[in-house]
């Protein structure tokens, strides 16, 4: 018997198997993007801009607009909203909240493929120690088609 032609075979054969149970893994979407993260939507926070804004009666607070786009080929609901690991309170909100954090984002918000939504997010200058200069992290945590949180980091200006 001929070893090195079996060898050969088997070499041959154990290459087959690790592409089949690689390709499964790999997702090609419809913006031609290559995604080994096959249960993760593809979202981005293009941008965050933040100012912080007076109130007549009481205080001040900060607004922070930011501005989500879906690539992924399925629609993404969002379930909640955070800045720095505190639930946002209020949704749908177009003002901001004396001591809470508030949205304009509709609560389990939904944008469709291909879609570029811009929100608010409301903090009150009473909640937490913000003072211009300092980071605050926008997590939005999505449900549908998977769940998945997104993550980005704006500087108080």
């Amino acid at each position: 018997m001929d070893y090195q032609y079996k060898l050969q075979d088997l070499f041959i054969i154990a290459i087959f198997i690790a592409i089949a149970l690689s390709l499964p893994i790999m997702h090609i979407n419809s913006t031609g993007w290559v995604s080994s993260d096959v249960f993760r939507p593809m979202i981005e926070i293009q941008s965050a801009e933040c100012v912080q804004l007076e109130r007549l009666s009481t205080g001040s607070y900060w607004k922070i607009s930011f501005q989500v786009k879906n690539y992924d080929p399925e629609a993404v609901v969002f379930s909640h909203v955070y800045i720095n690991d505190v639930p946002v309170a209020k949704y749908n909100w177009v003002f901001p909240v004396e001591g809470e954090l508030a949205t304009s984002m509709p609560e389990r918000c939904k944008i469709s493929p291909g879609y570029v939504r811009i929100y608010e997010l409301y903090m009150d200058g009473d909640f937490g120690n913000y003072t211009s200069g300092k980071s605050v992290i926008i997590k939005l945590r999505s449900i549908l088609p998977w769940e998945s949180t997104f993550i980005k980091l704006v500087t108080l200006s």
